[in-house]
């Protein structure tokens, strides 16, 4: 009766072992996905940021050629007015 009890406790022990080792190893794996997903998500940040500050100096970029843009047309549209006075007269 001794000797049953035994292999009936060793065999609990050894499938909580088991248990333990299944849980053991899919915590590593998730360790490890955790580590690969953060090295992933840093890469992206960085990629974001240098995505930003290209859309930012792009931008910088267009609002300048803009206000050249603007200044042209006041410039033409000054001289066209210059022209027609200049026929007027």
């Amino acid at each position: 009766a001794c000797a049953k009890g035994e292999s009936v406790a060793k065999a609990e022990r050894n499938k909580y072992a088991d248990k333990l080792g299944r849980r053991n190893k899919e915590l590593e794996k998730a360790l490890g996905d955790n580590e690969r997903l953060r090295a992933e998500n840093e890469e992206l940040s960085r990629k974001l940021e240098v995505a930003e500050k290209s859309a930012s100096n792009s931008l910088h970029c267009l609002s300048d050629r803009n206000a050249q843009v603007t200044a042209l047309k006041a410039k033409v549209g000054k001289k066209r007015t210059e022209l027609k006075t200049a026929k007027v007269l």
